[in-house]
């Protein structure tokens, strides 16, 4: 099936949305899974790699490694197999954001403060990979994506899919790995990766080293032609990014330099680097000039608004906290009667919505629990019907009947499981609507109560002309 015809069209448990770029090993397309009804991220890989044998017994273990290391930090691989024209794919969560490159390139070098947060998410999420025994190999500005997720920009590494399982049930063989091949790209490799030896956690160190130099200067340590590239990072050390970044401190100088040590042995641990970013960490992210796009590989959308400014947050809460001042010199005061009754009244009011806003907390968590064990119980099963769909494909035709059927029983529990949590999620969702609106009705009944309790209190300070202070404090609630 040639590739400009997919969009639009169904395939498998696929329908193809969109184009949203390509590289070396394919194209990316969005995706939506039909009996999930969820947006994916489908890479489709070259149509000649399917035909090299050594290829396909590599993509079927790193599919694998892929799939087991899940952490927030890393886009997760739900699902791998080849389209009925051949081609191989893997299906991973679609992530709305910026690659890490485009906000580079936009934004320059950043400060200290916006880089190191993603530093060390993608520290974070490195750590966790070399716990699961996995190896990036080549970790750089274009295999990461920038997230909005509640509210904050976050790291999300990509192309887990290449990875060198380096597990000792996972050791590959001189079967499965060419004599010298070498993975990476040439700005971010290792001195050892260079020279073809095995994965090891420390070339990723090495790239976290080169990206965190970009970030920080603008440009990774050497620059150059491929054989330029290689000597350089073979022999020379880097110069301190502080020459070039004169906000860069001494300690995070030496924690780049660290990484970027030619003897591995030499280079901090993932857990260990991350650790140390998170110290250093001075400030949340904040790409003034660089907002997050919509697209999984290239293009654009508007971002999302932040919330409310703490200036248009500041207006009714500074007001409260003057009628509170009010009230309480009142009472102290005169002991007025219905200022009294209207303070009881605000009070009862704020704990009744106190308890909805635990409610509707409550029912998010309880949301989200759901999700995410229906999420896992979906990745286990749709892996498993990958597996077998391989060694399906793998058998003559008369031979597929008992392994079909299998698939079917599966595929059938994928659906289950869709179903259940759709209808669980519908009636917290009917929870939650009937909790907002009781919510509604109780700040509006906490506005008219604080209302009354700005009337009560000014009244009762007016019977006071002379007394300055209880003025002042009147004069400001009127003011706000």
């Amino acid at each position: 099936m040639a590739a400009t015809s997919l969009i639009g069209t169904t395939v498998g448990q696929y329908r193809f949305l969109d184009r949203l770029g390509e590289g070396g090993m394919g194209e990316v397309y969005l995706v939506e899974h039909v009996a999930l009804g969820r947006r994916e991220a489908l890479k489709v890989l070259r149509p000649e790699l399917a035909q090299a044998a050594e290829f396909v017994r590599r993509f079927r273990r790193e599919a694998r490694a892929s799939h087991r290391v899940q952490h927030p930090g890393i886009v997760s691989v739900f699902d791998f197999g080849q389209l009925p024209g051949g081609r191989f794919y893997l299906a991973m969560e679609y992530v709305p954001g910026d690659r890490l490159d485009l906000l580079i390139e936009r934004a320059g070098k950043l400060t200290a403060a916006r880089a190191l947060p993603l530093l060390a998410q993608i520290a974070e999420a490195a750590a966790h990979a070399h716990q699961h025994g996995v190896v990036h190999r080549d970790l750089k500005p274009g295999n990461v994506i920038v997230s909005e997720r509640d509210g904050r920009r976050e790291a999300r590494v990509l192309d887990f899919g290449i990875a060198k399982i380096i597990a000792p049930e996972y050791q590959e063989s001189g079967v499965l790995t060419l004599q010298g091949e070498v993975f990476g790209s040439p700005s971010y490799m290792a001195p050892e990766q260079w020279r073809a030896k095995p994965a090891a956690p420390a070339m990723d160190i090495y790239s976290i080293g080169c990206l965190g130099y970009e970030l920080l200067t603008g440009a990774p340590p050497f620059r150059g032609k491929r054989m330029e590239l290689m000597h350089r990072h073979l022999t020379q050390a880097p110069e301190p990014p502080s020459r070039l970044a004169p906000g860069v401190t001494s300690a995070l100088d030496a924690l780049i330099l660290g990484c970027l040590a030619k003897d591995p042995a030499q280079r901090p641990r993932a857990a260990e680097l991350a650790a140390e970013l998170r110290r250093l960490s001075a400030a949340p992210v904040d790409f003034e000039h660089a907002e997050p796009t919509d697209t999984q590989a290239g293009g654009g959308a508007e971002a999302v608004p932040e919330s409310g400014s703490d200036t248009e947050r500041q207006g009714p809460v500074a007001r409260r906290l003057a009628l509170r001042e009010l009230v309480e010199a009142v009472l102290d005061r005169t002991g007025d009667r219905a200022v009294t009754v209207a303070l009881a009244r605000v009070h009862e009011v704020e704990a009744e919505l106190g308890r909805l806003e635990q409610r509707l907390r409550a029912l998010d968590g309880e949301s989200g629990e759901l999700e995410q064990a229906a999420r896992e119980r979906e990745d286990a099963l749709r892996f498993a019907v990958a597996e077998l769909a391989f060694e399906r494909d793998g058998l003559p035709a008369g031979a597929r009947g008992d392994i079909q059927a299998d698939i079917a029983a599966l595929e059938h529990k994928l659906g289950e499981v869709a179903r259940r949590l759709e209808a669980d999620l519908g009636a917290i969702g009917d929870r939650q609507v009937t909790a907002a609106a009781a919510r509604a009705e109780r700040e509006e009944e906490l506005e008219a109560a604080y209302a009354a309790l700005a009337r009560d209190a000014l009244r009762a300070a007016a019977r006071l002309p002379d007394d300055l202070a209880l003025a002042d404090l009147a004069a400001r609630v009127t003011e706000g």
